[in-house]
């Protein structure tokens, strides 16, 4: 058999919309860095580099509460550079300005919140903020004892929509009382 991939088309599977209003709800989330990928040029007339991190990523309060997004490939500026890089830890009594970044290192787990910030020119931006100390001590208990706080979430979606295609108990030929199978007045 051979097997091939399709072309690339940016590997967003996130809409922007989706993204503009998680970053409207300051969604908490963490994201697990799978790879941080080299410079590129997105397509051949682009005029500026991408700089690509593929992230696993839960979504933990928000309209997407409970939802894991696999291998979502980052390319916006205000999340990458997060994702990308942090501040020395030594420069820790400086000021903003004057700290060092470092690179982050891949199998990373970053908590943060979805959020904005101005650019240069007064345009509103998407960014990936800090977490609260609040929002640190849920995630970190998420993680009590090695646990997968994705696969966990993912398991919970699967057994929630589980229980609502198959109703109550275990009787797979369950069918709503609300639904009556030999009504032929509309609605269908």
């Amino acid at each position: 058999m051979a097997l091939e991939n399709a072309d690339g088309g940016g590997g967003d599977w996130i809409s922007p919309e989706t993204y503009e209003r998680l970053c409207q709800e300051k969604a908490l989330a963490v994201l697990k860095i799978l790879r941080i990928e080299p410079g590129s040029m997105p397509k051949p007339t682009s005029r500026s580099m991408w700089y690509p991190v593929v992230v696993d990523m839960l979504l933990l309060d928000g309209h997407l509460e409970g939802t894991v997004y696999r291998s979502e490939r980052m390319t916006r500026a205000g999340f990458t550079n997060t994702l990308r890089e942090k501040f020395d830890p030594r420069d820790a009594d400086l000021k903003a300005k004057d700290r060092r970044k470092i690179p982050r290192t891949e199998g990373t787990d970053l908590a943060c919140r979805f959020g904005t910030y101005k650019d240069n020119e007064g345009n509103t931006r998407f960014a990936l903020n800090a977490a609260r100390p609040d929002d640190m001590a849920r995630i970190e208990a998420l993680f009590v004892d090695g646990a997968d706080p994705y696969a966990a979430a993912e398991k919970a979606d699967m057994a929630k929509a589980s229980a609502v295609f198959s109703g109550p108990g275990t009787d797979p030929g369950y069918v709503s009382a609300e639904y009556d199978v030999n009504d032929e007045e509309p609605p269908f």
